[in-house]
């Protein structure tokens, strides 16, 4: 039965699906993305979920954190994750939750995006991606003016 329905689909899947048989224009997934972009998708989205996470469960205001690693004349000598965590433990807790909140959100929609729609159903339409990248830009510039505003006051 399903050689018939592929045959009057003009589909070349049949029973055997061997090596020469097409998956379709819909790709492997579903998605008419190619492998390569399906697990960069995935990749990206994980990454971005776990530094949502991260972003979240750090601890707030934590200035010795910030200064307990020496510089050397104008040399920061901390490396990249050092960096960055001096750099989270000066936000706010509001600000972290607003940037880790994005990053989880924007991982979940490129995850979404790269799986068939039934996996997902509530996210943003792909055809709307701009919504959701000008949405994580204004949450997360504008949780950051906020505590330099809010530092520039309490200076």
């Amino acid at each position: 039965m399903l050689a018939t329905f592929a045959q009057a689909a003009g589909s070349s899947m049949g029973p055997s699906m061997g090596p020469s048989s097409s998956i379709g224009a819909a790709g492997a997934l579903g998605t008419a993305f190619p492998v390569w972009l399906i697990v960069a998708l995935y990749l990206a989205g994980l990454v971005l979920v776990g530094g949502g996470l991260w972003m979240i469960r750090s601890r707030a205001h934590e200035p010795e954190r910030a200064t307990e690693i020496p510089k050397v004349g104008n040399l920061d000598t901390r490396g990249g994750y050092a960096k960055a965590r001096a750099w989270v433990a000066g936000l706010t807790v509001a600000t972290r939750y607003a940037i880790g909140l994005s990053a989880i959100a924007l991982g979940y929609h490129l995850v979404a995006w790269a799986s068939p729609p039934a996996w997902f159903p509530v996210s943003v339409p792909i055809e709307r991606w701009w919504l959701v990248v000008v949405g994580v830009g204004l949450t997360i510039g504008g949780a950051l003016f906020g505590d330099r505003i809010e530092r520039r006051n309490v200076s």
